[in-house]
């Protein structure tokens, strides 16, 4: 009988371990996504998006100017433009079906 509690002692420690070891595992899944974040920035405009989406790519962006000035992105290996007016100092997201290859400053869209 002593023999069963000590095993079962074992086999819940074992288990305790090994769900302790998981939230560290997933952190290391984030922190290779964080990675590959890709960042830059054009006139009046701070962007970023990550290169790894699979249907989606969404690209973050921050007017820095004053005034509404056009961030223009060119997707799809050339094929594809989008310009996007944003207010003087705002922040926001768009998301892109092709992946970001160029982006660039507008006075106005």
């Amino acid at each position: 009988m002593r023999k069963f509690k000590i095993l079962g002692t074992l086999a819940v420690a074992a288990l305790a371990a090994g769900t302790l070891s998981t939230p560290a595992n997933a952190a290391s899944d984030s922190d290779v996504s964080l990675r590959s974040i890709k960042r830059g920035s054009v006139t009046c405009f701070n962007y970023s998006w990550n290169p790894a989406g699979i249907a989606t790519y969404t690209v973050y962006y921050h007017n820095t100017c004053k005034g509404r000035h056009g961030l223009y992105v060119t997707t799809n290996s050339g094929l594809s433009h989008e310009c996007i007016s944003v207010a003087g100092n705002a922040k926001g997201h768009k998301a892109f079906f092709t992946k970001p290859i160029k982006f660039a400053y507008k006075k106005s869209c």
